[in-house]
């Protein structure tokens, strides 16, 4: 496989993640390919509609997505209990954007 993040996502898409990208267009690309692998998938970032970014985060906190491909919109604000993981498929630009991604 040549995504980069497949062969960490394979060990440990046991539980809950939250997978941060730079864009958008990045975060529409990334959950189009993992939903095509059949993982349960959801993206969450400033082109969606409010009601449209809500029911994909009830759907990550009642367990029936496995994991949100978010961009920087979702570190702040967002505050799920029992996320496994927190990747950053694109590195976050300073320090403090990585803390706030961290923190979820």
């Amino acid at each position: 496989m040549s995504n980069p993040l497949y062969p960490y996502w394979d060990m440990t898409y046991k539980e809950r993640a939250i997978v941060f990208v730079r864009t958008k267009k990045s975060a529409h690309l990334l959950t189009a390919f993992l939903q095509a692998l059949s993982l349960s998938v959801d993206e969450m970032h400033g082109d969606l509609s409010q009601a449209q970014r809500l029911s994909a985060l009830d759907r990550f906190e009642d367990g029936t997505i496995k994991a949100l491909i978010c961009t920087d919109l979702a570190s702040r604000g967002i505050d799920v209990a029992g996320v496994e993981a927190v990747i950053e498929f694109d590195m976050a630009r300073t320090g403090e954007e990585h803390v706030h991604r961290a923190g979820r």
